[in-house]
């Protein structure tokens, strides 16, 4: 049996083979043709969305709403977290709804927090007749996490075209 040494300074993420040491890995020892480009590092930026803005989508989609429902604050002074909720049942905005609770208090527009993590509802009409509303919850996490990986090719395409338009996903080369 034979042992390989590998520094771990020459792992990449995930699909990612631009290293020569990686290449010839696949190539020579694994007998596998290296096909793929590597992935782009994708960074996430929330700061966007402490201000109530529209995010609009396209009609031809299928989308019927977007909305925030969900997002964790870092205290800037200190070690402090909030999360804010909006009740499911509740047919108020995110941030109205921070804006009845806190008043002057409202951590989205006092400066003191920045956004660690936040879950967007995008929903869809019904399809087909059916009375049903799809539902595509994303949650992004700062600085690169996002859990549209675990979802199908459609909503993942759905979901990285909109958050690039709106902000908050920016691929980096």
């Amino acid at each position: 049996m034979h042992r390989i040494p590998v520094s771990l300074k020459s792992l990449q993420p995930a699909g990612s083979v631009e290293t020569p040491s990686a290449k010839a890995f696949t190539e020579d020892l694994l007998k596998q043709p290296v096909e793929a480009d590597s992935l782009p590092l994708r960074r996430y930026d929330l700061s966007s969305l402490l201000q109530d803005q529209p995010l609009d989508w396209d009609g031809d989609d299928g989308i019927e709403s977007v909305q925030v429902v969900m997002m964790k604050l870092k205290d800037l002074a200190g070690d402090g977290r909030i999360q804010l909720e909006v009740p499911a049942k509740r047919e108020i905005g995110f941030h109205e709804y921070a804006q009845e609770y806190f008043a002057e208090h409202n951590p989205l527009t006092s400066g003191n927090f920045t956004p660690t993590q936040t879950q967007l509802s995008i929903r869809f009409h019904p399809e087909n007749g059916s009375n049903r509303h799809k539902v595509l919850p994303v949650k992004i996490t700062m600085p690169n996490g996002c859990d549209l990986r675990s979802r199908t090719e459609n909503e993942r395409l759905i979901g990285e075209k909109y958050l690039k338009r709106w902000g908050l996903l920016e691929e980096v080369a």
